[in-house]
Order: C-alpha cells, then structure tokens, then sequence
C-alpha cells in the first residue's frame, strides 16, 4: 500500500516536471529549465552536474539502507520467539539452526555468534565463569560487526 501511494506521487511529480521541462518559453530565459540550462556557464553545469549525481548517490543510499532495515526488521521479528522456544527448551543446536536460516536479521547474527561460543564450552555439566565471559565478549564482537553493516553507506551522506 505504502509503495503504490510513492509510487502514484512519483509519477504524478514527474509528470508535472517533465511538462515543466519542456513547456514553450523564451529561449535563454529562466522560466523553464531548459532556458535556464542554456543560459549557464560551463563552471554552473558542472556544479549542477555534480549536484544531481551526488542527489542520486544518497537516493541510492537511501533505498539501499531502507530495504536492509526492512529485511532485518522481518526476519529478527520472526527469528525472535523461535529461537526463544528451542531456548526454552535447551535445544542451542536447533537455535543455532534457526539463526542460520534467517542470514538477513541483525539479532540472529549476534545471537548466533553467543550461542556458537557457548555451545564450544557446554561439554561439561558446569560452566566456569570464564566461559561466560567469552560469550560475552562474542557477542559484544558480533553486535560491533552488525553494527558496522547496518551504518554502511551512511557516513557519505554527511
């Protein structure tokens, strides 16, 4: 529904531009575009040049980071009370499983990395702190790495 309505505003707007471009007007005048571009000099095309090339990066951003976050939002809702499930029933072999299948979720990948770091340390009955601690520190890593992916392409549009 969201995209059928920016959809239908897009090609609305660029109706209305493209008939701007290309209405009748004097020709070195500064009521259409067109007249406005050949009225410039070479040093204003290429700032406008620059300009709209550096538009297009950050719209490409934009959709680029919008589609990741809408991905990592889908699958994280749905990873989340699977995996507390087989938590829940002690099964980290099956959580692990269930990190694995969903790749795009931000919370599976810093899940998974804890869980992977304890699983290598549960041969024995009891836990030393130290094995905690490891997990901890795993966790903290992969959060990091996550952290790093979800702000890619971010620090261009400042």
């Amino acid at each position: 529904m969201f995209l059928a309505n920016v959809a239908s505003l897009l090609f609305t707007y660029t109706a209305a531009f493209g008939a701007w471009i290309f209405q009748e007007g004097q020709a070195a005048g500064f009521d259409n575009p067109l007249g406005l571009w050949n009225s410039m000099g070479w040093f204003a095309r290429i700032i406008v040049i620059i300009l709209l090339a550096m538009s297009a990066i950050s719209i490409g951003v934009m959709l680029d980071r919008a589609f990741a976050f809408s991905a990592a939002r889908k699958q994280s809702r749905s990873f989340a009370p699977a995996v507390a499930g087989a938590l829940r029933e002690g099964k980290i072999d099956e959580a692990i499983r269930v990190a694995e299948r969903n790749k795009k979720s931000h919370l599976a990948k810093v899940v998974t990395a804890g869980l992977q770091e304890f699983k290598a340390h549960t041969e024995s009955s009891d836990i030393p702190g130290e094995e905690i601690e490891a997990s901890k520190r795993a966790l903290e890593r992969a959060e990091a790495i996550v952290h790093a992916e979800l702000k890619r392409g971010l620090g261009g549009l400042a």
